[in-house]
Parts: structure tokens; sequence; C-alpha cells
């Protein structure tokens, strides 16, 4: 089996980003600037994104898709091979997302197939061994275009959390992912 050094990369930055998110010591960071991005282009009519309210925050990932998120995340800046990546952290939970032709399948893992802003996604949940943070949920978009016209992009989002109690935010930041139409 090959092994894509972009996934051993993503994999590495999510292990060293779950060290220095120790709520109770370990490795401690100066704390983040806030970081916008860049404004994307106008969202064509179609549905609209997931509106943030009280303690979350609406994400535009460079016109290519937004979500939301709990203001506490903050983004950490990580350099990307193939693909775009993005990563928010926060005291005891961090998402990271990777979109592009080569994301992560999530084919070991278990999971359901719904639909997410009209596209097909597979929903996994998942448990990380000795972890501080060590519970996770993912979503993977087979293709970022609706059924009519295909796309070699996809999307993976992976959002980690410290407390199972956090799965129905984590639920929430998944469930909001929205594309231009």
């Amino acid at each position: 089996m090959m092994v894509r050094p972009r996934r051993l990369w993503l994999w590495g930055a999510v292990a060293i980003g779950l060290g220095a998110c120790s709520p109770a010591g370990g490795v401690q960071q100066p704390p983040a600037r806030p970081t916008a991005s860049p404004p994307g282009p106008a969202r064509p009519k179609g549905r609209p994104p997931v509106r943030a309210v009280g303690g979350w925050r609406t994400v535009d990932v460079e016109g290519r898709f937004s979500f939301s998120i709990p203001t506490e995340l903050q983004r950490h800046r990580v350099a990307a091979i193939d693909s775009l990546v993005r990563q928010y952290r926060g005291p005891t939970m961090q998402v990271a997302l990777d979109y592009g032709w080569y994301s992560d399948d999530l084919a070991r893992y278990h999971g359901r197939v719904q639909r997410i802003d009209g596209r097909e996604a597979k929903i996994v949940t998942f448990r990380q061994a000795r972890a501080q943070l060590s519970f996770g949920m993912a979503v993977h978009f087979m293709s970022v275009a609706r059924e009519k016209r295909r796309s070699p992009d996809k999307l993976t989002i992976f959002v980690i959390f410290s407390q199972v109690q956090q799965r129905p935010v984590a639920t929430r930041i998944l469930q909001s992912v929205r594309f231009p139409d």
C-alpha cells in the first residue's frame, strides 16, 4: 500500500495540534491572533450559508465552501502540498480540513452516508486511544459538485474533541458546510 506524503503530513499536523491543545498542561503556545480569510467571490443565488449565532462564526474558505465553528476556535497556519488545508484550534476542540483531489476518503471507518447541502457525504465517528482530544467525527464529500457536474475535488473535515458531550457541537460544525451553487 502506498501512503501519500500529503496524508502523512496532514496527520502529522493533526497529531502535533492534539499535543498543543492540552488543557491540563503540556506544551503551551502563545495565543494565536485571529486571521481572516481573504474575501471570496460573491455567493451565487441558491442555498444561503448557515448563519452564525451566539458564540459561532461562519468561515468562508476562499469562496469554495463555508462552515460554522465556535468563536473560541482560532485558525492556525498549516502548509499544504497539493490541496487546500486549514486548521482551527481551541482548548478542547480542533477542526482540520483538506480540500483537493486526494482528500482522505475515510475508507478505514464505518459510517453513514447522508446529504449535506445537496451533496452526498460520509459521516463517521471514532475514538483515539491515549489522546488528550480522544473523540472525533469527520465528514467526507466524495465530490464538491452537485451530481449533474462532477468535480475531482473532494473535501474532508475532521473535528476532534475532549469530551463525548461535545459531539452535538461537532455534528453542528459538520452539518453547517455550504457550497456555492
